[in-house]
């Protein structure tokens, strides 16, 4: 794949807490590569306010096995979040008080994380945490700094657990603008 960043095809997700410009980032890159973007695709877990833990097993299980669907049907992507932060909302639901469950969601998981080839791990606290606005669905983000920071060092934490760390791409607090990222980005392709 040719783009402004040179010959390119790979597999990249962007990682991290909510507000940090995953999205944003995620499309910015994903065009100025030519790759195609996997969304998000969280949205099934937010429909029913206060699912009790159990019903919300197989809802992740399908955003998981879909979202895994969707990357293997493409030879390069850049992906709005990894299988990092997707174990890490599990978590953050409750969904650990289920123990034999959680362990096979966690497996299921870090064998997924295996499928890229790069994670872009944003900086935290660069930017002031906003609620999502009402999306007519029941998706809501912490505004709480420090539950996303929590987020944030478990998402990282899980990462680094899971990939070599030549595979992570640690963006620095400097890299603010979405330019800015893009261009620490080609620059670690550059170097390697």
């Amino acid at each position: 794949m040719t783009s402004n960043f040179g010959s390119v095809t790979v597999k990249i997700a962007i990682s991290g807490s909510a507000g940090i410009g995953k999205t944003t980032l995620a499309k910015a890159l994903a065009q100025s590569l030519g790759l195609p973007l996997i969304a998000e695709g969280y949205a099934p877990l937010f429909d029913l306010p206060a699912a009790p833990p159990a019903e919300l097993v197989p809802r992740f299980e399908k955003i998981l096995r879909d979202k895994s669907a969707l990357e293997a049907s493409h030879q390069a992507y850049v992906a709005d979040r990894a299988s990092t932060d997707l174990f890490n909302l599990w978590l953050s639901l409750g969904l650990g008080q289920l123990p034999q469950e959680t362990e096979k969601f966690y497996r299921a998981c870090r064998e997924h994380s295996q499928c890229y080839d790069y994670v872009v791990l944003l900086p935290w606290g660069v930017f002031s945490v906003q609620p999502i606005k009402n999306t007519g669905n029941f998706q809501q983000r912490a505004d709480n700094p420090w539950i996303q920071l929590r987020n944030h060092a478990t998402i990282c934490g899980l990462n680094a657990l899971w990939l070599p760390e030549a595979r992570l791409i640690h963006l620095s607090q400097q890299a603010v603008s979405t330019e800015e990222r893009l261009a620490a980005i080609k620059q670690f392709f550059v170097a390697s």
